[in-house]
């Protein structure tokens, strides 16, 4: 596997960056005042768009990547991350440490987004962070900040609690499987809990690592791969199988210091990589 390298540029200063696989800035334009998860793109033939939560200003913004220009905008305090249920519509954009989140419609044919529904999860998890949407479109899993998941029945909004048995760990990353049957979720323990969805508890704690960060899946759903800084100027990758839940190998990524977030390509052929320090991508 090929690993790529990312700037943080990609979501910087209110603008977005699209880049091709070979890593070439295709176009940059104005998105906001701090635009968090780039969420789910709904393309259409007449109108490929792109969500954009902004936490700064407070509201969620359909971008069209054909005009590079807002095309519909709702008001959603402190806009995190999202999800999209491609059948019926919607989004779902999680409020950080608000415990809420906001239900989203969207014309797909105008890009007109209406405001829907506001769920309400458990504040004992801390401010609702990453969404996942199940394969069938019935469950919206949140994980809370704390590194719990409130589990969302979408027919009827209500929610269970699952609580994170790392209870005294801040979570950073999450990822879930591409059939829905696992997520994982990175915390301040130096370690990566695995959640069943199946049975809606957490199961197995992958340990060893120092300080775990951006994790993401491979799109065939056998690898999970787990960013970890050790120091300023060191970085390692696990690769972990999702199938026994134990890691599998790993390799240096020293050029980036303060490793963060993590992306594979469709193909799993390239790992993308980012760090947050101020003199590296």
């Amino acid at each position: 596997m090929k690993l790529g390298r990312t700037s943080r540029l990609a979501l910087h200063r209110g603008r977005l960056a699209f880049a091709t696989l070979a890593a070439s800035i295709l176009a940059v334009f104005a998105l906001g005042s701090f635009p968090a998860e780039v969420g789910a793109v709904p393309v259409t033939p007449q109108a490929p768009y792109v969500l954009v939560p902004d936490y700064t200003a407070g509201t969620a913004g359909l971008y069209s990547l054909e005009t590079q220009s807002v095309v519909s905008s709702v008001t959603v305090p402190k806009a995190w991350a999202s999800a999209y249920n491609a059948s019926t519509h919607t989004y779902y954009v999680s409020e950080y440490y608000r415990h809420t989140i906001q239900e989203i419609s969207v014309n797909t044919a105008t890009g007109v987004l209406t405001l829907g529904s506001t769920i309400n999860t458990v504040t004992s998890l801390g401010g609702t962070n990453f969404l996942f949407l199940s394969p069938n479109g019935n469950t919206l899993y949140a994980e809370g900040y704390s590194g719990g998941i409130n589990v969302v029945n979408l027919a009827t909004n209500s929610v269970t609690t699952v609580a994170n048995p790392m209870a005294t760990a801040s979570s950073f990353f999450a990822a879930m499987t591409p059939d829905g049957s696992k997520i994982y979720v990175s915390d301040s323990n130096n370690g990566v809990e695995v959640f069943n969805t199946a049975t809606d508890t957490f199961g197995t704690t992958i340990t060893g690592f120092t300080y775990p960060a951006g994790i993401t899946v491979s799109p065939d759903g056998s690898t999970l791969y787990v960013g970890d800084y050790t120091s300023s100027t060191s970085a390692d990758i696990y690769t972990i199988s999702t199938a026994s839940n134990t890691v599998t190998g790993s390799f240096g990524a020293s050029q980036l210091a303060y490793l963060w977030g993590l992306q594979v390509t469709p193909d799993g052929k390239t790992l993308y990589a980012s760090d947050y320090a101020s003199s590296g991508s």
